[in-house]
């Protein structure tokens, strides 16, 4: 499927190594919150790392959501979504 087409594919998975090999944006949420959102060269910029397995762990596990379990949903050549607000402080 094209994004040229204006339609998406969403997958939800926690098999990181086939997100980065498929994906072209990736959501990131812990907690039920948004954590990141992005393309996969956005996020790795964002964070400093190139693993998206280290991203993961470091924002589901006290990073930029504050809290543990996450899971990723993610969208192959899908148009790209808005950018949401940041999720507020607990």
């Amino acid at each position: 499927m094209s994004a040229k087409a204006g339609a998406a594919v969403v997958v939800s998975s926690h098999l990181l190594p086939l997100v980065e090999e498929i994906c072209d944006r990736v959501l990131i949420l812990s907690r039920g919150r948004l954590a990141l959102l992005g393309s996969l060269d956005e996020i790795r910029a964002r964070a400093g790392e190139e693993s998206l397995e280290e991203i993961f762990l470091r924002v589901t596990e006290g990073g930029a959501a504050g809290a543990a379990g996450g899971s990723a949903a993610v969208s192959a050549g899908g148009a790209p979504a808005a950018e949401p607000s940041p999720p507020a402080a607990e």
